[in-house]
C-alpha cells in the first residue's frame, strides 16, 4: 500500500481563514461598481477560491497525477471566460435596426408637444 500524505492542521486552517477574508472582500467588492471590471473580478476572486478549497480542503495540492487535469481544466474555463468577455466587449450593434429600433419601419411615430397639428387633433379640431 502507498503512503497517503496527512495533511497538517494549520493548512486547513489557514485555507478556511483565507476564505472567509476573500468571503468579505467578495461581498465588499460587489457593492463597488466598477463598470466592466465587476464580472472579470468577482470571477477571479470566484477561481482562487475555489483553487484553495481544491488544493488544500481536497489534497490536490500533493496529488501528482490530477494536477495536469485541475490545472488544464482551470486554464480552459478562463481561456472560454475570455474569449466571451472579448467578444462582448467588442462586438458593436448588429445591424443598424438594433442600434436605433424605433427610427426604423416603425409603425409608432412620435408626436412632438409643440406641433400644432397635434394639439388641433387633441382638442377635436380638424
Amino acid at each position: 500500500m502507498t503512503d497517503h500524505f496527512i495533511i497538517p492542521k494549520k493548512y486547513y486552517q489557514l485555507t478556511f481563514i483565507s476564505l472567509l477574508i476573500l468571503t468579505v472582500f467578495t461581498v465588499l467588492i460587489a457593492r463597488v461598481d466598477l463598470g466592466f471590471l465587476n464580472t472579470p473580478v468577482a470571477l477571479a476572486v470566484a477561481i482562487f477560491k475555489s483553487t484553495l478549497v481544491g488544493a488544500f480542503f481536497m489534497g490536490l495540492r500533493w496529488e501528482k497525477a490530477n494536477l495536469i487535469f485541475v490545472f488544464g481544466a482551470i486554464a480552459a474555463l478562463i481561456l472560454f471566460f475570455l474569449f466571451t468577455f472579448v467578444d462582448f466587449a467588442l462586438r458593436g450593434a448588429i445591424t443598424d435596426e438594433v442600434s436605433h429600433p424605433y427610427g426604423f419601419k416603425s409603425p409608432v411615430t412620435i408626436i412632438n408637444p409643440d406641433d400644432s397639428t397635434h394639439k388641433k387633433t387633441m382638442n377635436g379640431d380638424h
